[in-house]
C-alpha cells in the first residue's frame, strides 16, 4: 500500500486531526442570513436579507437567522427550531418557516432574550405571517428583517 501521509507519521496525523477539529465545530457555527432549502423567496430577496443580517451582526453582534423547510417531518416547529438553532449555535434569533405546514416559530438563545423579549418575537410573527397570507413570501421576509434591524 503506498504511503499516502508523504513522510508525516501516522500520529502526527492524528495529532493535527485533533487540534483542527475544534475548528471544524466553530464552521459549524450559525452565519447571519437566510437557509431558504423549501425555496420560498427569490435570490435576489435572500441576497437583500443575507446583507442587512450581516450588518446587524457587525454592528449589534447578535446572529439572526431566517431558515425555510419544506416540512417538519412529523416535529412539532418549535422542536425543530430549536433543534436546528442549538445545531448551529446561534447566538440570537432563529426563525423557522415550513412550507407544507403553513409554520413559523421563533427561538431566541438566553442572552438575546433581553433584547427580542416575547413581544418582538410575536410582532415578528405577525409581519411575516401578514404577508404570507397574502402570497408576498419576499415582502414577509424584508418587514421581518427590518423590523428585528
Amino acid at each position: 500500500m503506498k504511503n499516502v501521509f508523504n513522510g508525516f507519521s501516522a500520529s502526527s496525523v492524528l495529532v493535527g486531526l485533533v487540534c483542527f477539529a475544534p475548528a471544524l465545530s466553530l464552521a459549524a457555527a450559525s452565519i447571519p442570513g437566510v437557509r431558504d432549502a423549501a425555496n420560498m423567496f427569490s435570490s435576489d430577496a435572500c441576497k437583500q436579507a443575507d446583507e442587512k443580517l450581516a450588518a446587524v451582526y457587525k454592528s449589534r453582534g447578535w446572529e439572526i437567522v431566517f431558515e425555510t423547510v419544506d416540512s417538519l417531518a412529523d416535529k412539532s416547529a418549535d422542536q425543530l427550531a430549536l433543534d436546528k438553532a442549538r445545531s448551529l449555535q446561534v447566538r440570537g434569533v432563529f426563525v423557522l418557516m415550513a412550507k407544507k405546514e403553513h409554520k413559523i416559530s421563533v427561538q431566541v438563545n438566553k442572552p438575546a432574550a433581553g433584547v427580542f423579549d416575547r413581544n418582538v418575537q410575536s410582532t415578528l410573527k405577525e409581519k411575516i405571517t401578514t404577508a404570507f397570507k397574502a402570497k408576498k413570501f419576499d415582502d414577509g421576509l424584508f418587514d421581518a428583517v427590518n423590523y428585528l434591524a
